[in-house]
């Protein structure tokens, strides 16, 4: 059995969608898994031993180029699990697997054509966590819609430097930016957060990515602070590094981005402050107990994970192409800008606190 999982989309979807391997492998531990995704999107699937190859394309990758892609592919795989219904994904899909299943893309004159070339289609509820609605791409192929857990990039190999610096002591892990800036908090709620946990004698570490913007904002929330409580790993380590990083901190604050989906994962309490997605589809899945997450409540968790949003905006929908008609700069998401820091800090402290007050990671 050959399967391939297509992912043309960000982080935090192609991890969603990595997860749909182990399934098959408990099924057939002899079938081969590959991931078709964009290469950016490679370094999340470190150590993820589920997927067994990995074929990275381009974003955007002259026709021609393309063209040879999907040659190579042709027939290679028995089932293709097109894992979103854009065009791309779905050409993927046709070419590389004798069969193929995707979301139903509803029966508008638009999805025809899709109807004519892909042979299985699933529908996607709209009240269910997106990894559930990928669950469903599995019936087809084994029968039935097995419970899917999230995947979690693994690399225990952490920098020198940063092991030490941490050393025997207890530390949080913060990371402050999305790939979408609509998607921060203030740099004074953060400031507030640091504090709160220096005063339950807990280091800070913040993670992040490569970009000059992404160490330039961190630099500004950590400016005052001590660095020997206080510093920032940004750019320093991989996903699976990354992962391991927060699996062994006390908790994880983040906002809405790829890596918050990966410290839920890691069975980490996480608190995710969340602004303008709808958190019922791209809410962060818990290592375990998955049920739903709600539009209705400003603060709910599931499992290891927290999520709080503005109780003034929970059904606000203003906001178009990552812009925010109420706040300047639009850029900037007015909820997440506005989010009420002695809410943040509530819940970060209940991260603390199981039913008989002692921490649960203690």
């Amino acid at each position: 059995m050959k399967v391939l999982i297509v992912s043309t989309r960000y982080w935090g979807d192609c991890l969603l969608a990595a997860s749909l391997a182990q399934p098959i492998k408990d099924r057939w531990p002899q079938a081969t898994v590959d991931m078709l995704t964009f290469k950016s999107n490679e370094s999340i699937l470190e150590g993820i031993t589920a997927i067994d190859h990995i074929i990275g394309v381009e974003k955007h990758p002259k026709k021609f180029e393309q063209f040879k892609d999907m040659m190579r592919l042709r027939n290679h795989y028995d089932w293709a699990l097109i894992t979103m219904g854009s065009t791309r994904a779905a050409i993927y899909g046709y070419f590389a697997g004798k069969k193929q299943c995707m979301p139903d893309p509803g029966k508008g004159s638009h999805g025809l054509w899709k109807r004519w070339l892909i042979s299985e289609f699933v529908p996607f509820a709209a009240e269910d966590q997106m990894i559930d609605q990928m669950a469903g791409l599995l019936k087809p192929l084994l029968g039935e819609v097995p419970t899917v857990n999230p995947a979690c990039p693994r690399n225990p190999l952490l920098p020198s430097n940063v092991t030490s610096w941490l050393g025997q002591e207890g530390y949080v892990v913060f990371h402050t930016q999305s790939r979408y800036l609509d998607k921060s908090w203030s740099v004074r709620g953060w400031k507030e957060l640091v504090l709160s946990a220096l005063d339950k004698g807990l280091k800070v570490c913040f993670t992040g990515g490569p970009a000059e913007e992404e160490k330039r904002r961190i630099e500004e929330i950590a400016k005052g602070f001590d660095p020997q409580y206080v510093r920032s790993v940004a750019g320093l380590l991989s996903f699976g590094q990354t992962a391991c990083l927060i699996e062994k901190a006390k908790a994880y604050v983040g906002v809405d981005t790829g890596t918050s989906h990966v410290a839920a994962a890691t069975g980490t309490p996480c608190l995710m402050l969340f602004g303008p997605t709808d958190v019922r589809a791209w809410g962060p899945s818990p290592k375990a107990g998955r049920t739903r997450w709600n539009t209705t409540e400003p603060v709910q968790t599931m499992g290891n994970v927290t999520l709080i949003r503005h109780p003034q905006y929970l059904d606000c929908h203003r906001c178009d192409r990552h812009r925010c008609p109420l706040h300047q700069p639009t850029e900037l998401g007015h909820c997440l800008q506005t989010l009420p820091t002695d809410m943040v800090l509530e819940a970060f402290d209940k991260l603390f606190q199981d039913e008989a007050g002692e921490s649960p990671k203690a």
